[in-house]
């Protein structure tokens, strides 16, 4: 008959390893956690209208019949669900007012747009890049000074 003979180590050390992994295993769950909430934040972030652009878009919503519109914005609604609404989601300018696209339904096929009327309001939305509002033939008077410093497509006939 064959006898085996195992050695256990002692305890104390067993404990000791078993203490270490499971404070690193803490340390790795807090730092996912963290991180997770970081990407949950700069989401948000991107989905948020900060609030001097939301005012402006107020604005001009106002000046320009918002409440005729074909698509009228409901401004009691976050401002990514107002229609023609793009936001910066991503750098320096997540949050801000990307595009204004008035144009967007199905009335600009028939050359209609989205019913806008009224002046051209003069706003200022310094990260927007796009607005196009042409179409809307209920619009009168002059092009604005705009302050739009990173207009690169403008579209208002």
């Amino acid at each position: 008959m064959v006898t085996l003979r195992l050695q256990v180590p002692p305890l104390e050390g067993f404990r000791e390893v078993a203490t270490n992994n499971l404070l690193t295993m803490k340390k790795i769950i807090l730092l996912f956690t963290l991180f997770c909430c970081l990407m949950q934040q700069n989401e948000s972030k991107a989905q948020t209208c900060n609030l001097a652009d939301s005012l402006e878009l107020v604005s001009f919503y106002n000046q320009c019949g918002g409440a005729n519109w074909h698509t009228p914005w409901n401004l009691s609604n976050p401002v990514r669900t107002w229609y023609g609404i793009t936001l910066h989601t991503t750098g320096a300018n997540i949050g801000s007012v990307k595009e204004i696209n008035t144009n967007n339904n199905a009335n600009i096929n028939n050359g209609y747009g989205n019913n806008l009327t009224g002046a051209i309001p003069n706003f200022s939305l310094p990260n927007l890049t796009n607005l196009y509002i042409q179409s809307n033939t209920g619009l009168t008077g002059n092009i604005p000074n705009f302050s739009l410093p990173n207009l690169t497509n403008l579209d208002i006939g």
